[in-house]
């Protein structure tokens, strides 16, 4: 990861006291924030499995994992910038939709 890398998590499904569903921004991760969250998940005994990892343009690629740790599969996409060999810039994308 680029020293300036941000992670910029997908916005967070709330239900509010009206019973209707909103958005609340998450606020980006620092590269060392992504490290820590991620030796977390490792040490719990996380499975990360590549599902497909796709160059989709001249400096950007899709990358989609599944997530697993033996009781319940999440799948995370994400798409990355490169700059200079390295991850600068990830973004989740929600897939719900």
């Amino acid at each position: 990861y680029h020293k300036d890398f941000i992670l910029k998590p997908k916005d967070e499904k709330v239900i509010g006291g009206d019973d209707m569903m909103h958005l609340k921004a998450r606020s980006p991760l620092t590269r060392e924030e992504v490290f820590q969250r991620d030796s977390k998940l490792h040490a719990s005994g996380l499975q990360v499995t590549l599902i497909h990892f796709r160059k989709i343009g001249l400096d950007c690629i899709d990358i989609k994992l599944r997530l697993g740790n033996g009781k319940e599969d999440n799948t995370v996409r994400v798409i990355t910038t490169i700059a200079a060999k390295q991850a600068v810039v990830s973004q989740e994308i929600d897939e719900t939709f």
